[in-house]
């Protein structure tokens, strides 16, 4: 059990944190896909813009330094959130038929939004709540916990 709980953080740690800087290296791609659902105003695009990046990077590193039930819990409960939102946003663009190619993560490589989007994304964030729900204790033993 302790190394699926590690084997979850580390992973949805890095997709998070690879995910926020490479938005970081590649701002234009970020600034184009927030004006592509439809925010136009140039500060709002830059705060979008810069408010994803920041959210992403800042869960990654709290998923991947925390080992505290609250810190893991606070990371697990952001990825979980960001997760739905880019399910939902992913979904939103394949019904309006304008589909997206994403470079948001190298560890996810490129991809078209759509509904395989965000089955992926739904899928991540299930895992991610089994992360919420796992407990890490002080001698590194993990349970189950619904509290």
């Amino acid at each position: 059990m302790w190394w699926l709980a590690v084997g979850l953080k580390v992973l949805i740690g890095m997709i998070f944190l690879s995910a926020g800087v490479s938005k970081a290296m590649r701002r234009s791609s970020l600034e184009r896909m927030v004006r592509h659902h439809g925010i136009h105003n140039p500060l709002l695009v830059r705060l979008v813009s810069n408010g994803l990046l920041t959210a992403e990077i800042t869960i990654g590193g709290i998923l991947l330094i925390a080992w505290s039930r609250l810190g893991i819990r606070i990371g697990s409960a952001g990825a979980i959130a960001l997760l739905l939102i880019f399910a939902a946003l992913s979904l939103r663009l394949a019904l309006l038929k304008r589909p997206f190619r994403c470079q948001c993560s190298p560890l996810l490589a490129g991809h078209t939004s759509g509904p395989a989007v965000a089955l992926r994304n739904l899928g991540l964030a299930a895992l991610t709540g089994m992360l919420f729900f796992l407990h890490l204790d002080e001698s590194g033993i993990a349970t189950w916990t619904i509290t």
